[in-house]
């Protein structure tokens, strides 16, 4: 019995050490497989931390690469910013006229803010001459009408203008309106602020006689004559004449007796002799 007993335990024993080692083989080759596995997804995650890293590494670098190209904009922006504005102060401190001409007064104070005009500027190279008609000459007046003046510069010589503009409205209670003519050969003699004396031509008759308005009478037959002078000086006659333009002081005439270099008087009381020479027109054409 005890034999059998020891036999039994002895087997039971070898039993009982058989099932360990597989359960513990077997137990082992579970953990194994989990380290295994765990080791596995731990070198996973390595690898994904790592490349995590690079990548945001990466786009830490672009970010900042991108920050930087942005400052560097909005530095360019700034900077082209204050350069147009120092461009636009730089054009506003020269002053720049409309047309050229010559500046004729400074009315601009040096330190001082300007609130208005800051030099006349005149073209002297288009000169015009600012004059004023009576309302019943007016209707006598046009645009485009040539004109005649003469100057204290200039001597007896006489230049030429055109009517540019007339008033339509009167400048006074006179009645008197406005003509601006313009110089149609500007002559270097001429100055800003001059007087002239103009003579506006309404009409014109070329090569035609004429005498002093005053040389022109009427006789006792109630004719039109002018008053002619002999040789002697001394011996008055009357001509016959037909009277046809006028002017202020020069009156057309014709007729059979009117010739070159006839001697009349210029008024009926014979104090002056005035010689026609030809032809001429009552307004020096």
């Amino acid at each position: 019995m005890a034999n059998y007993n020891l036999v039994f335990a002895q087997h039971r024993q070898d039993n009982w050490g058989d099932q360990w080692n597989r359960v513990y083989f077997d137990t082992y080759d579970k953990y194994s497989a989990a380290i295994e596995a765990a080791q596995k997804i731990y070198d996973q995650a390595v690898l994904a931390l790592s490349a995590s890293e690079r990548a945001n590494n990466l786009s830490i670098q672009e970010n900042n690469n991108t920050l930087t190209n942005q400052q560097l904009n909005d530095s360019t922006a700034s900077l082209e910013n204050q350069l147009a504005t120092a461009e636009l102060n730089l054009a506003d401190s020269t002053i720049t006229s409309p047309f050229a001409g010559t500046i004729t007064d400074v009315i601009a104070t040096l330190g001082t803010r300007p609130t208005g005009a800051l030099f006349v500027i005149q073209d002297t190279r288009a000169l015009e001459i600012t004059t004023s008609v009576a309302e019943y000459d007016i209707p006598l007046i046009r645009e485009g009408q040539q004109v005649r003046f003469t100057t204290e510069a200039t001597g007896d010589d006489q230049l030429t203008g055109t009517i540019e503009r007339i008033s339509p409205t009167a400048i006074d209670t006179d009645g008197n309106f406005e003509l601006t003519v313009r110089i149609n050969n500007p002559d270097d003699r001429l100055r800003i602020g001059m007087n002239a004396k103009l003579t506006i031509v309404i009409d014109s008759r070329p090569d035609v006689y004429s005498v002093p308005y005053d040389a022109i009478t009427t006789n006792a037959a109630g004719e039109t004559v002018i008053i002619g002078l002999r040789e002697d000086g001394k011996t008055r006659y009357e001509i016959p004449v037909t009277v046809g333009m006028e002017t202020d002081y020069f009156v057309e005439i014709s007729g059979a007796s009117v010739t070159d270099g006839l001697k009349i008087l210029n008024d009926p009381e014979g104090k002056n002799v005035v010689t026609s020479s030809g032809p001429t027109s009552p307004f020096g054409d």
